[in-house]
């Protein structure tokens, strides 16, 4: 007698792929709508984007109806920081002398324009009045409190560099900063300035010492 055939069972289906298959679509690797974050999770580094491109401010020359805004910008870094080492607020005929003193020497006087209102200045002068010093120049950037972290002191000092590198009479650039001021001297740096000394302990203010970082960009 013959073995029996062994008995079979109904054909299997053949399980088409998702790209075969009608109406269906291929699996996303993510779904499309935002995830919680569990515990684990990688957390992002990344710095928020600006939702608008293009300058905050718009970088024009200072003229003597600016000088105010000035002041107030100028008074508000004595009183509340250590961005300038001076104690004691400054009137406006303080401000008028400054102004015309940088203007008569050619040096610039920058202001930035946002909202229809001052939100800071910019401008360098002699770093020392001896007459070996003439090719260097010291910077000074203030933004108003109100709009700061918002990119205009880059802007300002962009535009002051400029001016640097288009003055055949300049040739270096220093940055004089309280070494705390952490991000003014990382801009410094993101511009090109390099850091060439620090000066521990020169300076007091608010009841405690101060050092002072120093960095220097040639631009000519």
């Amino acid at each position: 007698m013959r073995a029996p055939a062994p008995r079979r069972g109904p054909p299997a289906r053949r399980s088409a792929p998702w790209t075969a298959r009608r109406g269906r679509r291929e699996p996303r690797s993510t779904p499309p709508w935002p995830q919680p974050r569990g515990r684990g999770a990688p957390v992002s580094t990344r710095r928020p984007q600006p939702c608008h491109d293009g300058p905050v401010a718009t970088i024009r020359a200072a003229t003597p109806a600016d000088l105010p805004a000035i002041l107030e910008i100028h008074n508000e870094a004595i009183v509340n920081t250590t961005a300038i080492w001076d104690e004691t607020p400054v009137d406006l005929a303080d401000r008028v002398r400054w102004y015309e003193t940088r203007i008569e020497a050619g040096h610039p006087v920058l202001v930035a324009e946002a909202r229809g209102e001052v939100a800071g200045y910019a401008s360098y002068g002699v770093f020392r009045p001896r007459e070996s010093y003439r090719h260097t120049v010291e910077n000074a950037v203030y933004v108003h409190h109100d709009h700061r972290r918002r990119g205009i002191a880059r802007q300002l000092m962009v535009a002051l560099l400029g001016h640097a590198c288009d003055n055949p009479d300049v040739h270096v650039v220093l940055a004089l900063i309280e070494s705390g001021n952490t991000v003014s001297i990382e801009l410094h740096e993101d511009l090109g300035f390099e850091q060439t000394g620090r000066l521990a302990e020169v300076g007091r203010k608010f009841d405690r010492w101060l050092d002072l970082t120093i960095l220097r960009r040639v631009v000519g």
